[in-house]
């Protein structure tokens, strides 16, 4: 009884800093709280936490009608022929070998009611860039809704064309993903929890992006005709977050460690 009480103890001392170091790897890089009060007060979403527009048009508003969880959101409007993107700048995560970077948001999409033959959009997601090699930034890619198909929509690699996963959403909140993988430069796109990516692909503009910037809350044309880039369309966004997190192979190789010394201890006291 003794020996399984200490064995007991042990593995839950392991489990309590294998937590610890889970934890340490992790890194938030940009966290909305929800767009919650005192942080962020009703009105522009420029100027609130160092959230800044690139482009012109549209708009950003931080609001209360039609919140996902807490009491407030983002209502994010197109404005036609505009390409307005909302986001925070960041430093300090510059030549990323072996990290993974994850950008999560929760988002409703107002379906746009244009029935124009052979027009799509707008288009409302993230995108997400490594920007400091130039400009135009460099594009690691994109996950979002075709306001009028409701098609889930990312960018393919190296044409950045907007590709259907085959997926669609439904008039209300759904939860979007983005997966960074710098050991294989590649990113995945995920919807609502599920475990399985919609899509994997090669990062837009190539396998030699190795620092991340920023994650664009985008409302953009879908389309190139001239139809498609004057929609104008709503969405609504909510707790968005920007995370590093352990690459898995480290995350394996701490946990056998763990297991490893708990294994010993055991070993020593049952001597």
């Amino acid at each position: 009884m003794l020996r399984n009480r200490w064995f007991s103890q042990i593995v839950l001392a392991a489990g309590v800093m294998f937590i610890s170091v889970t934890a340490s790897f992790a890194g938030m890089i940009e966290n909305s709280q929800g767009f919650e009060a005192p942080a962020y007060s009703s009105g522009a979403l420029q100027g609130s936490n160092s959230w800044v527009q690139i482009g012109s048009g549209g708009t950003a508003t931080v609001e209360s009608t039609e919140k996902f969880s807490g009491s407030q959101d983002v209502q994010v409007n197109r404005a036609a022929n505009s390409g307005a993107r909302w986001l925070v700048p960041v430093s300090g995560y510059p030549e990323l070998p072996n990290k993974i970077i994850q950008i999560s948001w929760d988002m409703k999409v107002l379906q746009n009611p244009s029935s124009a033959a052979g027009a799509y959009g707008p288009f409302f997601g993230v995108e997400a860039y490594d920007g400091p090699k130039g400009s135009p930034a460099l594009l690691f890619g994109s996950l979002g809704v075709d306001a009028k198909t409701l098609d889930v929509l990312y960018q393919m690699e190296g044409t950045g064309d907007l590709t259907e996963t085959g997926t669609k959403v439904g008039l209300d909140w759904n939860h979007f993903l983005i997966s960074l993988d710098f050991t294989s430069h590649q990113y995945s796109a995920y919807l609502n929890y599920n475990s399985t990516p919609l899509v994997t692909t090669g990062f837009v503009d190539g396998s030699s992006l190795n620092s991340f910037t920023d994650a664009d809350i985008s409302a953009l044309a879908a389309g190139y005709d001239p139809t498609s880039q004057a929609f104008t369309g709503t969405a609504y966004y909510d707790n968005f977050q920007v995370q590093q997190v352990p690459e898995p192979s480290s995350l394996a190789m701490c946990m056998v460690g763990f297991v490893m010394v708990a294994g010993l201890a055991w070993r020593r006291r049952s001597r």
